[in-house]
């Protein structure tokens, strides 16, 4: 039987398809009707092979909290996700994070030690010694930078000391990217600090010229890798954005449509799912890279090799709510990480509780734990029980927790997080120039521009010209 396909049939309509129902496909989605609102002349689509819009940013109800299995927020110091939320109406449930969340902890020989709130806090930081308390006022005098692609570890190396990579970039890395700072491109993984040396010279020096300007707390951040801005998320969890662009737009988005092959035709393309073929004029995919590699390699094979050679860390996220009669004493502050010189599977672990109180029953105390990454990509090996055995001996070495938790809930991304790492550049290079040959074709997604959700809604409406 023939599938039937979607095409115009009078020649005169133009039609757009979106890839990927995840943040940035819906945000694209979205971008593109308010462009063409008034246009009826443009129908847009978007294609989704699951049976839920949302991709990682998803969050689960259960008996005694709410979970994030991806995203446990975005900063309010990009205009992108809180304008988002404003034009669907659900700013009104944007949800900050509790005073606490500003507490923050690296872990050694399972003891937590708080990290400092600005650079004079660096001189009472316990595990620095001596040597590093004198080497860090000396970064005012380190000349700025020439190696191309030098990694984030040896950037904090040449710039601090090796200490300071190995007790705040390396975790800082872990914890955004689940990846390994020694292979992070520093201009690819964090282009503001990058900027900020070249401009100014130095980090400090950069520091007190933007404190002047009054703009360091919303386009920095510190160098002890405190995130600029708060922590926000929504009432209903970070479910509650992707749900309201689903609900918005939901008579123009296809579920269960999984996408095999594009087709270049002259100035147009043809896309094939599962269920029909689709023809369109311009097409936008949200899909990871080594999904978009598979969707063009027919009609772009180098494009469809550079997007293949993208790597992405796995990340096993695991929640665990214990009764607060199983406590001695409450955990203070966000959370902790836990630098890679510790030995650990374990990257970190999140007081969900402390950070979005509204989280959990009040009974209760929800941890996540973070757990994998680019150092250990065996972890999509290990079983459910072996993942929640990790997890539960951190809280038990670290935290002094003995007792069982009363629940325990996981969910396991084998390619969570796109890597910048130092073949980065030169495959987005790649990337880049081989786009310019197919008018039309898009990529949007968080290998480009940005792993952040703030930089995933930036990015889909800045894709939108």
């Amino acid at each position: 039987m023939r599938r039937k396909s979607y095409t115009d049939l009078n020649g005169m309509n133009k039609q757009i398809l979106v890839i990927g129902g995840g943040i940035s496909g819906l945000s694209v989605l979205h971008n593109l009707k308010k462009k063409y609102a008034a246009d009826p002349h443009i129908q847009v689509r978007l294609l989704e092979k699951n049976g839920y819009a949302g991709g990682t940013a998803r969050t689960k109800k259960y008996p005694h909290c709410l979970f994030e299995e991806g995203p446990n927020g975005f900063l309010d110091s990009k205009k992108s996700t809180l304008q988002l939320a404003q034009e669907l109406g659900i700013d009104g449930d944007l949800l900050p994070a509790h005073h606490q969340s500003a507490i923050r902890y690296i872990c050694l020989k399972n003891k937590l030690h708080k990290l400092p709130h600005n650079p004079a806090g660096m001189f009472k930081f316990k595990p620095f010694s001596l040597y590093d308390k004198i080497r860090f006022p000396l970064e005012f005098f380190v000349p700025k930078g020439t190696t191309p692609n030098e990694t984030v570890y040896d950037f904090g190396k040449r710039r601090i000391g090796e200490n300071f990579s190995r007790l705040f970039l390396d975790p800082m890395v872990s914890g955004i990217f689940g990846g390994d700072a020694r292979n992070m491109d520093l201009k690819s993984a964090f282009p503001r600090i990058y900027e900020i040396e070249q401009t100014y010279g130095s980090l400090i020096k950069g520091m007190i010229a933007l404190k002047k300007q009054k703009s360091l707390e919303n386009k920095s951040s510190a160098p002890s890798g405190q995130p600029a801005g708060h922590l926000t998320s929504f009432r209903g969890g970070m479910s509650q954005l992707t749900d309201a662009l689903y609900k918005r737009y939901h008579d123009s988005i296809h579920l269960y449509e999984e996408v095999t092959v594009i087709h270049r035709l002259a100035e147009s393309f043809s896309v094939e799912t599962t269920k029909t073929q689709y023809f369109a004029q311009e097409v936008f995919i949200g899909a990871p890279a080594y999904k978009a590699a598979k969707f063009v390699a027919n009609f772009a094979p180098k494009l469809s090799h550079a997007l293949e050679q993208i790597t992405y860390a796995p990340i096993a996220v695991v929640g665990l709510v214990y009764r607060k009669q199983q406590f001695d004493r409450f955990p203070e502050g966000f959370g902790y990480l836990i630098p890679s010189s510790e030995g650990k599977k374990v990257l970190g672990v999140l007081f969900c509780s402390n950070i979005f109180p509204e989280r959990c029953d009040q009974d209760h105390f929800l941890f996540r734990v973070m757990i994998g990454g680019a150092r250990h990509p065996d972890i999509i090996n290990l079983s459910h029980d072996e993942l929640y055995a990790l997890a539960r001996g951190e809280i038990v070495d670290t935290l002094k927790i003995q007792d069982p938790p009363a629940d325990q809930i996981i969910k396991v991304w084998p390619e969570a997080i796109p890597q910048y790492n130092t073949q980065y550049p030169s495959l987005k290079l790649t990337i880049e120039d081989e786009l310019k040959k197919f008018h039309g074709l898009h990529l949007v997604a968080n290998y480009l521009n940005g792993v952040s959700l703030n930089d995933c809604t930036a990015n889909a409406a800045a894709a939108i010209h």
